[in-house]
């Protein structure tokens, strides 16, 4: 198995407020949440980029590797994406 590139990504997240109610210039002031996210890039098309923490080179049944954490990410949110060394 190749080594996978290591990114991070810098991407605009969802906020949400639950529970106790809120005004609505409470409501008018919310935002999306900068996020950063870290890991191997397992995929990019023009639609959206897929990353994952951890690839197990012997996982699922011993024969393909298993990824965890893994996180896919729509290109429309994405702020930035850098590559690590």
């Amino acid at each position: 198995m190749g080594k996978a590139k290591i990114v991070e990504i810098t991407w605009l997240d969802t906020y949400h407020v639950g529970g106790a109610g809120l005004t609505r210039k409470e409501v008018a002031e919310l935002r999306p949440v900068s996020s950063i996210s870290y890991g191997r890039l397992i995929e990019e098309t023009d639609d959206y980029i897929t990353i994952a923490s951890s690839i197990m080179e012997h996982g699922i049944g011993g024969e393909q590797p298993e990824y965890r954490e893994a996180t896919c990410i729509p290109k429309v949110v994405i702020q930035s994406i850098r590559e690590l060394k």
